[in-house]
């Protein structure tokens, strides 16, 4: 059986993505382990299988799979790479719906070569967050209210916010040496947040750059988070430090951002771009 099979790099990870709406076939572990150890596919992060939508509302489904096969959460970035397969890529505004996990559909928009990704309108309402500051002190920094958090041994002033997940945002002078898993482990457990919270060590470096560390709630620190890092510049971009378009340089990712903080309820969008390292098909073996 031949399948169409790719392999993207993208923010600085390596996928390979696999076509199932054309073949219809029921691919089990061996048959995506087998991918990956090919040469299309060896040394790449991760598979993404594209499936049609079980959702009448998507354009199409994934299963997202670890490099051994197995079947895991979504994770990077992976929507330039997904859009440029399905033949998206270049059709300027034309637009996606991407069913991720039941109820779960991502939009995504293609800009040029590359594409456009909602994720989400930033939420600063407390209870929407949720945070409960409680009688913590408060100070006001141009659109945004920078909020005195103990965590760590620090006073830490924060911009608390939700971006589908709750996060806080500190502005540091230097986030390489920024102390992320003495801070972060410590205000994940804060009572002012009451379903743990995502932090964000942010350093503005100019008004469109900055760079940014992210502690993530029951992961740790991570390398590269594209709504981490949308979030850190609605926090930069209301604080009135960066620009409405921004780079937030990662350890292991770019990711350009860009928020119309002045539109109410305007979403935050990342663009992503892909580039192909193969595309063909590729003859799986009878005897799986």
């Amino acid at each position: 059986m031949k399948i169409h099979v790719a392999r993207m790099r993208e923010s600085g990870s390596e996928l390979v993505l696999v076509d199932n709406v054309s073949s219809g076939q029921h691919l089990a572990q061996d048959h995506l382990g087998w991918i990956t150890d090919q040469q299309c596919g060896a040394g790449a992060d991760y598979v993404l299988v594209v499936d049609r939508a079980v959702c009448g509302e998507a354009d199409f489904r994934f299963r997202f799979y670890n490099y051994d096969g197995s079947e895991g959460q979504a994770r990077g970035n992976w929507e330039a790479s997904f859009a440029r397969f399905v033949g998206a890529g270049k059709a300027v505004g034309k637009s996606l719906k991407v069913e991720t996990r039941p109820g779960d559909i991502v939009r995504i928009t293609a800009d040029g070569e590359g594409v456009a990704v909602d994720l989400g309108e930033p939420e600063f309402e407390h209870s929407k967050i949720p945070f409960c500051p409680g009688e913590a002190s408060h100070l006001t920094r141009h659109a945004d209210t920078l909020w005195g958090i103990r965590s760590g041994g620090e006073n830490c002033w924060i911009s608390a916010l939700s971006l589908r997940e709750p996060y806080a945002v500190l502005v540091v002078g230097d986030a390489r040496a920024a102390r992320v898993q003495e801070i972060g482990a410590a205000m994940e457990q804060a009572p002012e947040f009451p379903k743990g919270v995502n932090v964000g060590f942010l350093q503005p470096v100019s008004r469109s750059a900055a760079l940014l560390r992210v502690w993530a709630c029951g992961d740790g620190e991570v390398a590269a988070c594209r709504q981490a890092a949308g979030a850190a510049a609605a926090a930069g971009i209301r604080r009135g430090l960066l620009d409405g378009e921004v780079e937030i340089r990662m350890p292991d990712a770019t990711h350009r951002i860009r928020w119309n903080g002045e539109e109410k309820r305007a979403p935050v969008f990342y663009f992503g771009v892909a580039e192909t390292l193969f595309d063909g098909e590729i003859e799986l073996p009878g005897h799986l």
